[in-house]
């Protein structure tokens, strides 16, 4: 009678455990995102996601508020023909560390001379303009790269910058 108890247990213990690997295992397999990688200058295309950035610069005007802080404003544009929005402002920068640096949204001094990208490009449209990241100077040589990711679309775009050090006015 105990060795009938024992076996029962044993046995729903290992269906269990069973149960919960197959769970996570399929759980793993629907969060893969697709991935694509390109440079600056050169069109990076995934899933109906088109990303291209034509130049990668800092501005002459200097925080000074923030002297070991630089403004890499980044001229690209995206095209969309997938069945979601791509939202530009969600992209990041990355660098040789993994360190994230988020789009900066709020006002800068220099607004005027720079062109927002839209908050949102709709399917079948095309957006132009810029981003603005607020990274450390030391970030600057530590090849950076603008990211995409999108569970939505499934995608993860990086656009390798390079080394990043020649003011653009």
């Amino acid at each position: 009678m105990k060795y009938q108890r024992f076996i029962i247990i044993l046995f729903t213990l290992s269906l269990l455990m069973t149960a919960c690997r197959r769970a996570q295992t399929g759980a793993n397999e629907n969060n893969q995102l697709n991935y694509a990688a390109g440079s600056l200058s050169y069109p990076v295309l995934l899933n109906g996601v088109g990303i291209q950035v034509d130049q990668a610069g800092l501005l002459s005007v200097q925080d000074d508020s923030n002297p070991d802080y630089a403004h890499v404003v980044l001229a690209l544009s995206v095209s969309n023909q997938s069945d979601y929005d791509v939202v530009p402002p969600t992209m990041t920068l990355v660098d040789a560390h993994g360190n994230l640096y988020p789009a900066w949204q709020s006002a800068l001094p220099y607004e005027d001379q720079i062109n927002r990208l839209p908050l949102s490009v709709p399917n079948g449209q095309s957006g132009i303009g810029n981003l603005v990241f607020i990274v450390p100077n030391s970030a600057l040589q530590d090849n950076l790269r603008l990211r995409w990711d999108s569970a939505a679309h499934q995608s993860r775009i990086d656009v390798f910058l390079g080394t990043i050090g020649v003011r653009a006015n």
